[in-house]
Formats: C-alpha cells, structure tokens, sequence
C-alpha cells in the first residue's frame, strides 16, 4: 500500500469570523503555524491553506513500529498547536487517518488529493468537539 498514508486534517474552527474581526490574529496564528515542530520532523510534510492544515508522512509505513511512530508523532504534533494556540484563544477540530493520499509538487503548483482526504474533510464536518479524532 505504497500510496496510503498517514493523514492529520486539522480545520481551524471560527476562521471566518475571525478574518473578519481580528485579521492581526490570523496573522499571529499563520506565525505560530509556521514554528510548529512538525517542520523539523524529517518522515512528514505540511500544508496550509485557508483554514486548514494538512499534516502527512511522506513515506508509506512498512513495520508495525512505523505505524506507531507515525501515529505517535501526529498525535503530538497536535499537542503543540494545542499549547502554541492556548494564547490566542483559538481552537480546532483534528482528525487522523489512514488511507490513499497522494501528494505531488509539479512545476507551478502542489497537487494532493486521495481518500484520505475526502473522507477526513467529510468526517470533520460530522464532528461536533474540539482537538483531535482518530478515524478507525
């Protein structure tokens, strides 16, 4: 399963509102985003847009270690945006799952789509909590 990975969707919940109201902490949050140590963890790679954070390893797990350590760092990584948001008084909604995610940087764009993407934004939708849901 070459092409199944590890997916972390993070939605930051309130985004619009806050785009309205307080663009300076938008601009506070990107920062944070920006620092998280997920970017110094050499097996995943990040994206951002809008209101969403797409955390993900670049390789396919092959050993049930590999599982574990990928679920572990994903369940961290979501520990410091939670302590990196505490100040800013903004909270998000986190799901974690497992399945085809493909990811491609072309000449003028990033393409990523698959599954696991799908069905991690049709899932985030149905939960009604904050932090973060393992899916399966």
């Amino acid at each position: 399963m070459e092409n199944c990975k590890y997916l972390l969707y993070i939605d930051i919940l309130g985004f619009s509102k806050l785009a309205e109201t307080d663009y300076q902490r938008i601009i506070k949050l990107f920062s944070v985003i920006d620092t998280l140590n997920v970017h110094k963890h050499y097996a995943f790679q990040t994206i951002v847009f809008s209101d969403t954070i797409l955390i993900f390893n670049k390789v396919a797990p092959e050993t049930a270690h590999d599982h574990k350590y990928l679920v572990m760092y994903a369940c961290e990584f979501v520990q410091d945006l939670i302590f990196r948001c505490r100040d800013l008084n903004i909270q998000f909604r986190a799901i974690l799952t497992y399945d085809e995610f493909y990811y491609q940087k072309l000449k003028h764009i990033e393409a990523y789509h698959g599954k696991a993407l799908i069905n991690a934004y049709n899932k985030e939708k149905t939960i009604t909590g904050m932090w973060l849901y393992m899916d399966r």
